[in-house]
């Protein structure tokens, strides 16, 4: 059964800073919800995003050779002062205002290989949520580490059009002209989203073309 689909609107938002260039917080907000990822403040100025989604496993599971990191809890509780919510997979001590990631109906709903990354995780919540209108900004993934989730995101933004979502994705085009990851499924026997792995699973291959 699909949801009802309700008259409001999502931006969710990747790390790619030059798509926000002209647009500021207030204007986003007045006509949509605005989704943020886990280290939004490092490059984009934006306050009290609605949502600041982080499904690593506490603190961050990857090293922060870049100090992406460096007092985030306190920008979260910041944010979370001014209606900012912190959805999360796992309890984060220290922040206040954490929401749950609805894992569950996700991974009853959508193939859990398209689940593989934040992006495509609020796509599938928006999905969820009824959200008539989903657009991405800022979602480039043009380095190696992030190339093998556009098949994850293409994947849930399909499955948002099939079910009569208006989608807008400034990149859609360039990712299906250059091809730039090609992933074979057929090898693997469970495929679990990375954020709920607790024991090793065969993995899908990934090739980056």
């Amino acid at each position: 059964m699909q949801p009802r689909l309700h008259d409001k609107s999502v931006v969710i938002c990747g790390m790619f800073r030059q798509d926000f260039e002209g647009l500021d917080e207030s204007s986003i907000k007045a006509e949509s919800e605005l989704w943020v990822v886990n280290d939004w403040y490092t490059f984009l100025p934006f306050e009290c995003p609605d949502r600041i989604y982080n499904i690593h496993r506490p603190p961050f599971t990857h090293p922060d050779t870049k100090h992406r990191f460096i007092d985030w809890k306190r920008r979260y509780n910041q944010a979370v002062k001014l209606g900012s919510r912190v959805m999360v997979t796992e309890k984060i001590p220290g922040i206040i205002g954490q929401r749950w990631v609805k894992t569950d109906a996700l991974t009853n709903k959508f193939p859990t290989g398209f689940l593989q990354c934040s992006i495509s995780t609020m796509i599938g919540e928006a999905i969820l949520e009824g959200f008539s209108k989903i657009k991405l900004l800022g979602v480039r993934l043009r380095d190696d580490e992030f190339t093998y989730q556009i098949y994850g995101i293409r994947g849930m933004l399909n499955l948002a059009k099939a079910q009569g979502i208006k989608v807008d994705n400034l990149r859609d085009s360039e990712w299906q002209k250059n091809n730039r990851c090609v992933v074979d499924w057929g090898a693997s026997r469970a495929i679990l989203p990375y954020w709920m792995r607790e024991c090793p699973v065969q993995e899908a291959t990934v090739v980056i073309a």
